[in-house]
């Protein structure tokens, strides 16, 4: 529903020209997606779920004798990964707007879908919000709630997280967090904790990892206690000022393992709020996806002088192999 009533109380209920235009419409900064972007994407036809079975195989060595002595099980797992329906319903009626300072954005086509308004407003406000929803309320902090018939659902309810789909493995012993506890709030102690905890993960998966996870908050703390405990001045072509000050490029920071392996870091908005740090192994981590081509694509429809907008998609997140997610114990 629109609400221009301050704009009417503060320059009267009628429209005229005095020059203005969207050029005058400010809008708030929302938060972009970037979860998505350390995620294997598989897009899906028709289907709903992602599967993929695991084997493992028992010790198969022993010593030599002449009899025929055979060992070893194989064993077979299924992962499963569900997609969840997205969707986007909304409804308004430009018509408020044209008695108002903002009637620059209403025309006098009768076909409310094609004034000014719906092609800045779909845009301008309504994908950038779409993104804030699902990267700072579902992508990691998402617990699914089946809706209420009739009812539109919280944000934060259409799909299981990162965070839920980490602590369902670590309920059915899938996912072992390290006993490191809670995450130090000194920078340099983050620093210490971030490398006790890669030194924590079995060396022979350090080759393959993908960045270590964290929120932006924590990964900003460890950049600084980086600095004061090695002054990386020589990491300072550009690359140090970008990270303190856009947070999502702590994805090219480094944290060093006793070997000297280099790994990268990210801070994530998404984890926002909570002291989780995570990583595993490259395309462990998936990102399952249902309609990709229906993502900041709308339906629209006139309703009498209404106009409704819709769209839905599905996505899903998971791990092919529970046991290679490797995690600090705290529980957020």
């Amino acid at each position: 529903m629109i609400n221009a009533a301050q704009v009417i109380t503060e320059a009267g209920p009628y429209f005229r020209d005095g020059g203005q235009g969207i050029k005058d419409v400010m809008t708030r900064i929302m938060r972009s997606s970037v979860t998505d972007k350390f995620f294997t994407d598989i897009q899906l036809g028709d289907d709903t779920l992602l599967m993929k079975a695991t084997a493992q195989i028992s010790d198969v060595l022993q010593a030599f004798q002449q009899a025929f002595t055979p060992k070893s099980t194989t064993t077979f797992e299924l992962v499963k990964i569900p997609l969840f329906n997205f969707k986007i319903d909304l409804k308004e009626t430009p018509d408020t707007l044209v008695k108002s300072w903002l009637g620059f954005l209403t025309s006098n086509n009768l076909n409310r879908k094609e004034w000014p308004f719906i092609r800045w407003w779909i845009s301008a406000l309504v994908m950038q919000k779409h993104e804030e929803n699902y990267e700072m309320k579902e992508v990691f902090k998402g617990i699914y709630q089946a809706p209420v018939a009739g009812t539109a659902s919280a944000t934060g309810a259409s799909m299981n997280g990162i965070r839920k789909v980490q602590d369902d493995h670590i309920a059915s012993a899938r996912l072992a967090p390290f006993d490191l506890g809670p995450v130090p709030t000194d920078a340099k102690l983050v620093v210490e904790y971030v490398q006790e905890f890669v030194n924590m993960i079995p060396k022979q998966y350090w080759p393959y990892l993908e960045p270590i996870k964290m929120s932006t908050d924590v990964g900003t703390l460890f950049v600084d206690g980086q600095d004061a405990l090695y002054n990386i001045n020589y990491n300072r072509i550009n690359e140090l000022f970008r990270v303190k000050n856009r947070p999502v490029t702590i994805a090219s920071h480094e944290v060093k393992a006793d070997d000297g392996t280099s790994m990268r870091i990210a801070g994530l908005p998404s984890h926002e709020g909570s002291s989780r740090i995570w990583t595993t192994i490259k395309g462990n981590s998936v990102l399952g996806i249902r309609g990709a081509e229906n993502v900041g694509k709308f339906e629209f429809e006139q309703e009498d002088r209404s106009v409704k907008a819709w769209t839905d998609y599905w996505k899903g997140v998971g791990f092919w192999i529970p046991e290679y997610v490797f995690m600090a114990d705290d529980v957020q």
